[in-house]
């Protein structure tokens, strides 16, 4: 992964800059897609458990 992503980067390096600045924005939306997709997948496991538990209470 870390190989990949220095040739990346270095690679990036020798594009012209509106290529890697477009390249970099693309990263950057694709860092918070998977971070929100993290967060309402973390806030709906959360939400069952606690649905669950209320229903074994009850």
């Amino acid at each position: 992964m870390a190989n990949t992503l220095r040739y990346s980067w270095v690679h990036q390096v020798h594009t012209p800059t509106s290529n890697s600045l477009t390249l970099c924005i693309h990263y950057i939306l694709n860092t918070c897609m998977l971070f929100v997709q993290c967060i309402f997948g973390f806030k709906k496991y959360l939400l069952t458990k606690a649905h669950a538990r209320k229903s074994e209470t009850d």
